[in-house]
């Protein structure tokens, strides 16, 4: 097995039962070699990729979306998983707006103001609406970085603001995790 300095490393593996995507991040101070780590945590006769963390994408924003595809020994990201926790942050940010609209429209049904009512009714509408701006995206890109990034275009800063769930980590040559929201 080649050598590795196991702090600049991550192991990229499917859970055998679930299948489900797994990092490993080993520890140079766990007093194991990279083989026993490999056979403790991710299975004798299991495929894996070993990268360097500088090697990963940068944007995590969709980490749990994230893919390995054994046959092919690549990354990859689930679009409809991605697109999906994407319109779930949307409906998260969005429902209390929709209670103030819905505060705003019974006022102006008290008091007979129907120009409110009418604008009241459209301001939901496009909140509502916000989220067929995911399901509608066509994805040209075919990285990571490049998914993750046309899909959190369709984030509207205008009605929910900053996207409070990306973040991406940055791993930098010297083994430190910069993270940036």
């Amino acid at each position: 097995m080649e050598e590795y300095n196991l702090n600049d490393i991550v192991i990229i593996h499917n859970d055998t039962d679930t299948n489900e995507f797994y990092t490993t991040f080993p520890n140079a101070d766990c007093g194991l070699s990279l083989q026993e780590i490999i056979d403790k945590d991710i299975g004798i006769g299991s495929t894996y990729i070993i990268m360097n963390k500088t090697d990963l994408p940068t944007d995590y924003t969709y980490f749990s979306a994230w893919t390995y595809n054994e046959e092919s020994n690549q990354l990859g990201i689930d679009i409809s998983k991605a697109k999906e926790e994407q319109k779930d942050n949307m409906r998260e940010l969005r429902k209390p707006l929709l209670e103030k609209e819905d505060i705003i429209f019974m006022k102006s049904l008290e008091n007979g103001d129907t120009a409110e009512q009418q604008a009241s009714v459209a301001r939901k509408q496009v909140l509502r609406d916000m989220t067929n701006k995911v399901t509608d995206l066509s994805i040209s890109g075919s990285s990571i970085d490049e998914i993750s990034s046309e899909i959190e275009e369709t984030w509207d800063k205008d009605l929910l603001g900053e996207d409070v769930f990306k973040f991406k980590k940055i791993y930098q040559a010297d083994g430190s995790v910069q993270v940036e929201k």
